[in-house]
């Protein structure tokens, strides 16, 4: 089980965290980056994370496989037709092109992961995950507050660099785009650095300076043509933006795929349900036009969904809890119904100025690069649904 340690913040951590590229570390006066409360986690713990991570990811990627030539499990994502074999061509030729993504996990009783979704085509939190975190501990450690054999579940930012190399030999031109966020652009600023380090070079462009030239081409705030596009957009918002037709003949090669979609839905919670009832890192899921009985606490989740938006929790017919809407489709294609499952609460004794309040939820975040789980990361939200006010906890590891 995770364990909530108290610890005492750094001396000047708001600039020691933004020199790691997390300048967002207090949103509206309230703490994001919480270095009071601190998780810790046991090796066998990791490893259990680990092997969950790896064992539903090589799933996911199995249905995959099957939905993209299938048109009925096509049509259960809600992704307009059009799109479809740009999907189905980008898995069969690009599927060694995706980059990272990130399982959210309930770690509840019995230590056994839950998989509440999968973030794997725009996951956030990335720089806290990797860079930030693993600055804490080893200035913790410096310190003497943790002892030297403290360790971290976190290859996050070698494993992003390696992935990045595989991708884009040295010397390519690369082009970075994300929406004008904070939180999108700090990501999208440290694949761009991992790919400078790699000898390449990176062009950013927000997205909305994005045009098509005469010849059909992408091109870039400066008029550049972009070969390459390594993007923190989600394909759920562009595949309802009129450009997105444009995308298979203008010669850009996109990451994440378009492949990767799939795995984001939240259609594909129900359908790997389906096909590992049972499993016990798989919560029971349905579509809305399945007869499934859900009596117990339960959420309703919309197919295209970041950070709990449009997501409700429901109870014996009553909405107990909802984020504001995101984008939902109507009939069975609006979303899926999922079933609860026990997410640590933790109460702690201080509550620092601008922090949230002491009784807070843990979810694990388990981050995926390629084919293999090479990290972790702790977010904390005050309710019954992760959305905007979640706050992230740095964690270390001792085995006692």
């Amino acid at each position: 089980m995770l364990r909530l340690k108290e610890f005492t913040p750094r001396e000047g951590w708001q600039s020691k965290v933004e020199d790691t590229g997390l300048p967002f570390h207090t949103v509206d006066g309230e703490v994001y980056w919480s270095e009071g409360r601190v998780y810790e986690l046991s090796p066998g713990e990791v490893d259990r994370i680990r092997h969950a991570s790896d064992e539903l990811h090589a799933m996911c990627l199995d249905l995959v496989s099957d939905v993209v030539e299938t048109e009925a499990l096509m049509r259960r994502f809600g992704i307009p037709e059009v799109h479809w074999n740009m999907i189905a061509e980008s898995w069969r030729t690009e599927r060694d092109r995706g980059i990272a993504g990130r399982f959210d996990l309930a770690l509840g009783g019995g230590g056994v992961p839950k998989m509440l979704e999968y973030n794997a085509e725009t996951p956030g939190m990335g720089v806290e995950s990797s860079v930030t975190q693993s600055d804490w501990l080893a200035e913790q450690i410096d310190l003497g507050v943790l002892p030297g054999d403290a360790g971290q579940f976190n290859t996050l930012q070698e494993a992003l660099r390696d992935r990045l190399a595989a991708i884009y030999p040295a010397g390519s031109d690369v082009h970075f785009t994300c929406a004008s966020f904070e939180e999108d652009y700090a990501y999208t600023e440290l694949l761009g650095r991992l790919l400078f380090e790699n000898g390449s070079t990176p062009h950013f462009t927000l997205m909305d300076e994005i045009r098509i030239d005469q010849d059909g081409h992408f091109t870039d705030g400066n008029q550049r043509i972009i070969r390459d596009l390594v993007k923190f957009y989600a394909w759920d918002f562009m595949f309802f933006e009129a450009f997105c037709e444009a995308i298979p003949a203008s010669g850009c090669r996109m990451v994440e795929p378009a492949w990767k979609s799939i795995l984001s839905s939240k259609a594909l919670l129900p359908l790997l349900w389906e096909r590992h009832r049972g499993h016990p890192n798989i919560l029971k899921s349905a579509f809305l036009d399945e007869d499934v009985d859900f009596d117990g606490l339960h959420f309703f989740k919309p197919l295209f969904s970041g950070n709990g938006e449009g997501i409700e929790a429901r109870k014996n017919g009553r909405v107990l809890a909802r984020e504001e809407q995101g984008v939902i489709l109507e009939g069975a294609a609006a979303g899926i119904l999922q079933d609860a499952t026990d997410v640590p609460v933790f109460e702690g004794s201080r509550t620092p100025p601008g922090a949230l309040s002491p009784a807070r939820s843990a979810v694990i975040g388990s981050w995926m690069v390629e084919d293999a789980c090479v990290g972790m990361m702790v977010a904390e939200n005050d309710g019954l649904i992760g959305g905007e006010e979640r706050s992230f906890s740095p964690h270390f590891i001792l085995d006692r």
